[in-house]
C-alpha cells in the first residue's frame, strides 16, 4: 500500500497535503495527528518542497523536530524489516520512504550481515543504487576472515555473485581496460548475465560504452556473454548498440553469434 494513495494525502490545488500545510503553519498537534494517520513527509508540493521544508523556511523547530522523529522511526522499521528478511514489508517501505545517501547503505550491510538472504539482497541492488565502496564492502565482509580458497556456503556464494555483478555493471562504463581485466581476473564469482535495470552488463556496453567499447564488449563476450540475451524491452546487445549508432559495437556481437 502506498502512502500516497491515502486520502488524507490528496494535494489542494497548489499541490500541497494536509501536512503541508500544518507544518507551515507550525501545528503541532496537527502534524502529529496526520503523521499517526499516514501523513507522507516525503510528498512534495507544486514548488517541489516537502512539509519538513516548509517547516524550516516557517521557523517551526518543533515541528521539525517532530518530523525528523517520524523519519528516523520510519527509517528504523524499514532496517528492522530488511533484517528480517521481509522483502514483502520492504517493498512497501521502498515505496513510502526515501533514503539518504547514508541510509541506504545501511540496509545493504543489513541485509549482507544480519539477514544473509538472496531474495532480500537482489531486491536492494535492484531497487537502489550504492557506492562501488559500500558493495565492495559488503561482497568482503561475506569472507571475512575466511581464506579466499574456502568455499563459502551456498547462499553466501549467491549473495557474493549478485554483489559482484552488481559492481561490475555500475563500474564497466568508467573502467579502462586494465582495470576490468585486473578485476575479472581477482575476483571469485559473478554472473556475466545478471540484469540490472532490466539489462545485462553487455546490454549496458552496448549502448554506453563510447569508449573502448568495442574492446570491452570482447572481454564481455570472451569471459562467456550471452549475445543473444534480450533486455526487457525484448532487444539484443546487437540491436541495443545499432539502436544507438554503434555499428562497431553491433559487428563485434554479430561476429559472436
Amino acid at each position: 500500500m502506498s502512502y500516497k494513495s491515502l486520502p488524507i494525502n490528496a494535494p489542494g490545488r497548489d499541490g500541497q497535503s494536509q501536512l503541508h500545510r500544518a507544518a507551515e503553519r507550525g501545528d503541532v498537534a496537527e502534524v502529529q495527528s496526520l503523521l499517526e494517520q499516514g501523513g507522507d513527509i516525503f510528498m512534495t508540493d507544486g514548488d517541489a518542497a516537502r512539509p519538513r521544508c516548509l517547516a524550516v523556511e516557517n521557523g517551526r523547530s518543533d515541528v521539525i523536530g517532530i518530523l525528523d522523529e517520524w523519519r528516523g522511526k520510519l527509517f528504523s522499521h524499514f532496517l528492522t524489516v530488511v533484517e528480517k528478511g521481509d522483502v514483502s514489508a520492504a517493498k512497501v517501505f521502498s515505496e513510502n520512504t526515501v533514503l539518504s545517501s547514508t541510509e541506504s547503505p545501511m540496509l545493504l550491510t543489513a541485509s549482507v550481515k544480519t539477514c544473509r538472504q538472496e531474495e532480500m539482497v537482489a531486491f536492494l541492488l535492484n531497487t537502489y543504487r550504492f557506492p562501488v565502496v559500500a558493495l565492495d564492502e559488503s561482497a568482503a565482509h561475506l569472507r571475512g576472515n575466511t581464506p579466499t580458497a574456502e568455499p563459502l556456503d551456498a547462499q553466501s556464494q549467491a549473495i557474493e555473485c549478485l554483489l559482484l555483478s552488481r559492481i561490475l555493471y555500475d563500474s564497466i562504463i568508467e573502467w579502462k581496460l586494465p582495470e576490468l581485466k585486473s578485476w575479472t581476473q581477482r575476483v571469485p564469482r559473478f554472473n556475466i548475465d545478471q540484469k540490472w535495470n532490466g539489462k545485462t552488463t553487455l546490454h549496458l556496453v552496448a549502448a554506453y560504452g563510447r569508449i573502448k567499447g568495442v574492446e570491452k564488449a570482447r572481454i564481455l563476450i570472451e569471459l562467456g556473454a550471452n549475445t543473444s540475451a534480450e533486455n526487457d524491452d525484448g532487444l539484443t546487445a546487437e540491436q541495443l548498440a545499432m539502436c544507438h549508432g554503434r555499428d562497431d559495437v553491433a559487428a563485434v556481437l554479430r561476429g559472436a553469434r
